[in-house]
């Protein structure tokens, strides 16, 4: 349920409840750096489990609690939640330093669900079966889903999403996930033509009952959106793979990148 893509803004809870401190070091030797960007598993292998562990959590407070796309009965113990497709997917997570007395704040995710040889659809097939009439998605291709940026500062949230979309689409630049696969809602299909991110609906706008609001199917060429949109945000959206440690606007790499 609710696997579509929204930059989801924040309602009746408040960010200091949605927000998820991570128990990590990771800023331990980058105290200069304000976020870092990173991958937390892909597919089924946790590479790192606290950053994991914690947008679960970000993703339950955010579709159980503020959204009530899901109910109760889905939070796993550890508050957190999952779905089926979280085992063929690759996880993003933003984190915010603050400081060397407090641990860093989970305050953004994003996931890719990657089309194996397997039988499975993405979900984007599934509810828009009249999309694909003619041939399914390629394997290999995936879905943009979980989209999460929870900030006070709505620069900062902004700044979350901008991090986050540049990592997803080098990514899948980098490893040949293409055509990218989106569902989205008006409002975020506004703000994508606001932020000139090139698209193609793949059909008419629908009622989608799981999701509880009006949706349409898109599809990204990501080289499309790197070379046509990223670049207007970004001195170089391929520096790191849009991975690692930045600055306090998100934009500027600092002392390398990432591992993963």
């Amino acid at each position: 349920m609710s696997r579509r893509v929204g930059l989801l803004m924040s309602g009746a809870v408040s960010i200091e409840q949605i927000v998820v401190p991570v128990p990590t070091d990771i800023f331990v030797g980058h105290e200069e750096a304000t976020f870092h960007v990173g991958i937390s598993a892909v597919r089924d292998t946790v590479l790192r489990p606290e950053q994991y562990e914690a947008i679960g959590i970000l993703r339950a407070r955010v579709y159980i609690d503020e959204c009530h796309y899901l109910t109760n009965d889905s939070r796993l113990g550890n508050g957190g939640e999952t779905d089926a497709d979280d085992v063929r997917s690759v996880h993003f997570c933003v984190l915010e330093n603050r400081g060397p007395d407090r641990q860093p704040l989970a305050i953004g995710t994003i996931r890719l669900i990657i089309k194996d040889g397997g039988t499975e659809l993405l979900p984007v097939e599934t509810h828009f079966r009249e999309a694909f009439s003619d041939a399914p998605a390629l394997i290999n291709s995936a879905e943009i889903s979980r989209y999460i940026a929870r900030n006070e500062s709505r620069s900062v949230q902004h700044a979350a999403m901008l991090g986050l979309m540049r990592a997803l689409f080098v990514y899948s630049s980098e490893n040949g996930h293409r055509p990218m696969y989106a569902i989205v809602d008006r409002p975020l299909a506004r703000l994508l033509a606001m932020m000139h991110i090139p698209y193609q609906p793949l059909s008419d706008p629908k009622l989608l009952d799981a999701y509880h609001s009006t949706n349409i199917p898109v599809v990204f060429d990501p080289e499309r959106v790197i070379e046509n949109a990223l670049m207007t945000f970004f001195r170089d959206p391929r520096e790191n793979s849009g991975l690692g440690y930045f600055d306090q606007t998100l934009r500027i790499s600092l002392r390398g990148g990432d591992e993963q």
